[in-house]
């Protein structure tokens, strides 16, 4: 369980709770940022986690604002604020309160809800405010291929189960005997562009509205990784790894991509990038087909 509180006579208002926010640790390895917003009467609060490649965007959820007593005016004298997330392994609640010198405090309560084992765990972060622009909530059916807006917490919900089972069935982390398998270790976010994923010890399963859920994986995950992987001229994987019938080694392997198609040569665990040609069509020196 995270908890992240806001307090102190410092904030006599609650705009003052609404920003951008950076963690004074640049090694930390709890939250990274957040985001604080008002929308009508409703607080919003927007919370980045130290991950690997990249940050691990939590979402967007409602934030409680709290007042010292039941007969303050909240909007003049909000002290604290609190939110809850919650995802397949945890339950995350964060609660946000002014620190000294105008900066916040986060305290972060983690309780564990799997089978892991792992004991619940408290920290706290600090943080100032971030001399950055504000995220901005890019929907995820911005792509190429897509109009339509999904929010990431709704992706969240409705993906979570299949991604998982799909990196179960490639075996991307190691599996636990107290439970029904998984990732001993893992990584989840959105990715700030139009899709979510979730990385595991050996590869990660990537989802969009315009491509569905696909993984990647070994050789082929490590050289889409060296072309800039989703950000890069590849984008996000459209299939799963096939076998490549033009290849007189039965265990090679390709898996497409929406920029092009990457190529994996089983004898000597290597691994080539093919672009997409001007109309749409593979590379001509990509041998399988």
């Amino acid at each position: 369980m995270y908890v992240a509180v806001a307090s102190s006579t410092a904030f006599a208002n609650i705009n003052q709770f609404v920003g951008r926010w950076q963690n004074v640790d640049a090694q930390t390895r709890g939250l990274t940022s957040l985001e604080i917003s008002l929308d009508g009467a409703k607080s919003k609060i927007r919370i980045f986690g130290s991950c690997s490649p990249r940050d691990c965007d939590w979402g967007e959820t409602e934030a409680v604002a709290y007042a010292p007593s039941i007969e303050s005016n909240l909007a003049e004298k909000a002290e604290t604020m609190t939110a809850i997330y919650k995802t397949s392994f945890s339950v995350e609640i964060v609660v946000v309160r002014p620190s000294k010198g105008g900066g916040l405090q986060a305290e972060v309560f983690t309780q564990f809800t799997d089978k892991s084992r792992r004991a619940n765990a408290h920290r706290i972060d600090n943080l100032v405010r971030s001399s950055a622009n504000p995220v901005i909530a890019v929907p995820v059916g911005n792509s190429p291929t897509s109009d339509t807006e999904v929010a990431p917490a709704a992706i969240t919900v409705a993906k979570q189960t299949v991604m998982e089972s799909l990196a179960r069935n490639y075996n991307l982390g190691n599996r636990r005997a107290d439970s029904a398998g998984g990732a001993k270790t893992s990584q989840s976010g959105y990715d700030g562009k139009r899709g979510w994923w979730l990385c595991y010890e050996t590869g990660c399963v990537y989802y969009t509205p315009a491509t569905g859920v696909h993984a990647v994986y070994g050789t082929i995950f490590k050289k889409w990784i060296q072309v800039g992987h989703e950000n890069g001229l590849f984008g996000y994987p459209t299939t799963e790894e096939l076998s490549c019938s033009g290849s007189s080694d039965r265990r090679d392997r390709y898996q497409r991509f929406q920029g092009g198609v990457i190529y994996w040569r089983a004898a000597a665990d290597t691994a080539i990038a093919y672009t997409k040609g001007a109309s749409g069509e593979d590379h001509r020196e990509f041998p399988c087909r």
